[in-house]
């Protein structure tokens, strides 16, 4: 009937929209099967980012893609599992994140963690965002205000020291 022709255009049209949205974003897109932890979609950009081909990626899970212990010391698999299940319960999770890429580089991401809507899996939508640009940025930015902190130190010493000599001489009696 016209009622089921209409219904699958659509659903193709809505296919396409997803397919599309999906795979031009700027950002690493990865799509979790929370039941048995492993991706069951990814962009290109993901697979850019981890240096891994699809099919490898679509084998691997959040653990295989990050260190076992993020750089504040905390499990990735403790953290990362809290922010899935909260992402699960309707949060939209925000936080930065170290992965690992197939090299074994580290990478500092920004994730966004989103409930992914399925009838059947309990899914979560990752946006992951290479900051590692970002962050170098903010080391240069933080030893610049170290080494300007610093300066300005110096120079009040100096000044001090100065302003002190000054005041020794002009309490020296004037020989006239």
């Amino acid at each position: 009937t016209e009622a089921l022709i209409d219904a699958d255009r659509a659903l193709r049209e809505s296919e396409r929209r997803y397919r599309t949205l999906f795979e031009n974003a700027p950002e690493a897109v990865v799509v979790l099967d929370v039941e048995r932890q492993r991706f069951v979609d990814v962009n290109d950009n993901a697979i850019e980012l981890f240096n891994m081909s699809r099919e490898e990626l679509l084998n691997a899970g959040p653990t295989e893609v990050s260190p076992t212990l993020q750089p504040d010391g905390r499990s990735s698999w403790e953290v990362a599992g809290k922010a899935i299940e909260r992402a699960l319960a309707g949060e939209k999770m925000i936080f930065e994140w170290t992965h690992r890429d197939s090299e074994g580089r580290d990478i500092p991401c920004e994730i966004r963690l989103v409930r992914f809507p399925s009838t059947e899996h309990r899914l979560v939508r990752g946006s992951v965002i290479d900051i590692s640009k970002r962050k170098e940025s903010e080391r240069r930015q933080a030893l610049l205000l170290s080494e300007l902190d610093h300066r300005v130190k110096n120079i009040d010493r100096k000044s001090t020291r100065l302003n002190s000599s000054h005041t020794d001489i002009s309490r020296m009696p004037s020989s006239a």
